[in-house]
């Protein structure tokens, strides 16, 4: 007994070595087993990836959202209605729901896609393929492609066309000149040779893309920024005539930490001398500041700043607020939203600055006629000797209470939940409860 006994009085096994020896060695064969399937997966997840994200359109809360063809189809309306009714000759009801159908789409889309998007901008098969796979991406080709032909074929016999490109990036074209701020987006490229100079506001991956800039210097054009060893650089204070265009460049900086430059371009005679001022994501109103009238300020909105404080020196005529569903940030920091954010904004400076009611938000693509300019483009989207006017039948007053009324549908709490002193009163929260329907839940920005 005391041979197959054990201590506990369990009958002991003479072959238990043996068995203990033959587990193992399957556990390690079990193991390697599935080891290698599971690698076998994710190999077949990394290779076919972009084909099944493209069937990922998931809302907020983890519900079910539009097909992969409905989405597509939806965002081709959008396209459609956004080119055929430029930003001075809205109706904020009828712009709100396409400003929704990119939100809703973008927020399915991951800041690491985004990288992978970028990256395969050197790899035109590879581009075109996730294009086709993601629908936003869909979207932001067509509205990009269209933007740079026009550019490349308007011809502007008065004033000025500024097209707001990607995130903070436009292209102002005059009957005499073009230039460019903070370009970033596939296709760039094309514009080089029409482009007299680019300006670069800030050395953040976001507001540059380092083969349009080399491919600026490569052809002989001025690239002016406060860190690119490659073109000019810029410390504050210099003043630059290009043609017809009187270049002012002011040093500012982003919160305190990189370098940002500003800069203000008197468009010459022909453009009737139109001012257009880019802050890029400059923190310190104190900055902005200009001795003559500025006509379009195209300001970052949701960096911490008040925008009331911001344009009290300048008072433009016009306040585009930009840097709008930028793809690179992801969802939950500082990705902000054309509706929540943008038509928020939009509405709360419009009703609360006494010196301006002329806030607008614009999408990727979208142009802005400035002082009767354009030929070559449907005579619809002309506008009226006094752009900057926006129509007095009541639609500013309508957004105004429709986007606060979204905004209580999407906030618990609703617009007084807003976070103050960062910028507009209204400027929502998402720290708190996941948004449904538009968007995923964010963190406090």
């Amino acid at each position: 007994r005391s041979e197959y006994c054990g201590i506990n009085g369990r009958r002991k096994n003479p072959n238990r070595k043996e068995y203990q020896t033959m587990y193992k060695t399957v556990e390690v064969i079990l193991c390697g087993l599935i080891l290698a399937l599971i690698g076998c997966v994710l190999s077949s997840c990394a290779q076919h990836r972009y084909q099944a994200d493209s069937n990922r359109l998931v809302m907020a809360g983890g519900t079910a959202g539009p097909s992969y063809a409905q989405t597509k189809a939806q965002l081709d309306a959008t396209f459609t209605w956004l080119m055929d009714n430029p930003p001075l000759s809205w109706d904020g009801n009828t712009r709100m729901p396409h400003f929704a159908a990119i939100d809703a789409a973008a927020w399915t889309f991951t800041a690491g896609e985004w990288e992978d998007y970028r990256a395969a901008w050197d790899n035109p098969s590879q581009a075109d393929q996730m294009e086709n796979d993601y629908p936003i991406l869909h979207y932001f080709r067509n509205a990009i492609d269209n933007a740079i032909n026009e550019i490349l074929t308007t011809t502007v016999t008065q004033g000025a066309v500024l097209w707001h490109m990607y995130n903070m990036g436009i292209v102002v074209k005059t009957p005499t000149n073009t230039f460019a701020c903070d370009v970033n987006f596939r296709g760039a490229e094309r514009l080089v040779d029409l482009l007299d100079f680019a300006s670069v506001s800030h050395e953040h991956e976001d507001h540059n893309q380092e083969s349009f800039l080399n491919a600026m210097v490569n052809a002989g054009k001025p690239v002016y920024s406060p860190h690119w060893n490659k073109g000019t650089i810029i410390n504050g204070g210099e003043e630059i005539t290009i043609g017809e265009l009187q270049v002012k460049f002011r040093m500012s900086d982003q919160q305190g930490g990189v370098d940002c430059i500003i800069v203000q371009v008197d468009c010459g005679p022909s453009a009737n001398n139109y001012n257009v001022y880019h802050s890029g994501d400059a923190t310190h109103p104190v900055h902005f500041v200009s001795d003559v009238p500025v006509d379009v300020f195209v300001i970052h909105s949701n960096i911490g700043i008040n925008m009331q404080e911001a344009t009290a020196n300048i008072q433009p005529d016009i306040l585009l607020l930009s840097h709008y569903m930028e793809l690179w940030h992801p969802v939950g920091a500082a990705r902000w939203a054309y509706v929540a954010d943008g038509l928020a904004n939009v509405a709360d400076y419009n009703e609360n600055t006494p010196h301006g009611n002329k806030a607008i938000c614009m999408t990727w693509g979208e142009r802005l006629g400035l002082q009767n300019v354009a030929a070559g483009l449907p005579a619809s989207l002309e506008l009226t000797a006094d752009p900057g006017a926006i129509p007095d039948d009541g639609s500013t007053a309508t957004v105004t209470a429709t986007v606060k009324e979204l905004i209580g549908n999407l906030i618990p709490g609703g617009p007084e939940s807003g976070s103050p002193g960062r910028g507009f009163t209204l400027i929502p929260r998402f720290d708190q409860e996941p948004l449904a329907d538009l968007t995923k839940e964010r963190g406090d920005r």
